[in-house]
């Protein structure tokens, strides 16, 4: 006799994901928590493209339950409005546990707080990506804009 039961599809498991990018003047992480200055900002005002020029991200993951106790990599890549890399790509490899007051099933967050200098090419747009394990899916893109300080008026 034939069984009417349909097969069961197994969907894929969570992965690790970027929550957050946040563009700042400053970040830091200490115990679970950002401290930010100057944050939130999606135009940078420079003197000139001629030199580096410091900025920080802060960066928050969220990883499922299933993907604790693994290396994972978090990658952040600024890239021009074309989609090149403008410099490097900075990468950090975290594991994070499972906390015995997570409940079962419970995603862990875990925030970063990047620091870089990067000579820009040319004023203009850029997008800040953020990805883990090198997965499109869980990704974060944060679009900014690089511009000329406005020349300070005259008075004649």
């Amino acid at each position: 006799m034939a069984s009417s039961r349909t097969p069961r599809t197994r969907l894929p498991l969570p992965r690790p994901e970027v929550e957050y990018l946040i563009l700042a003047d400053t970040v830091e992480s200490l115990n679970g928590k950002l401290y930010m200055m100057g944050g939130g900002w999606d135009s940078m005002k420079v003197s000139s493209i001629d030199i580096p020029h410091a900025l920080s991200f802060a960066c928050g993951i969220s990883v499922p339950w299933n993907a604790t106790d693994e290396d994972h990599t978090l990658t952040l890549t600024v890239d021009n409005a074309d989609g090149q890399p403008v410099s490097p790509p900075l990468s950090v490899t975290f594991k994070t546990g499972r906390s015995p007051a997570l409940e079962r099933g419970a995603a862990t967050r875990i925030p970063f707080a990047v620091k870089a200098e990067i000579k820009f090419p040319a004023f203009g747009g850029y997008v800040l990506r953020g990805r883990v394990d090198e997965l499109d899916d869980g990704a974060r893109r944060m679009p900014f804009f690089v511009r000329p300080i406005d020349p300070s008026p005259t008075r004649g």
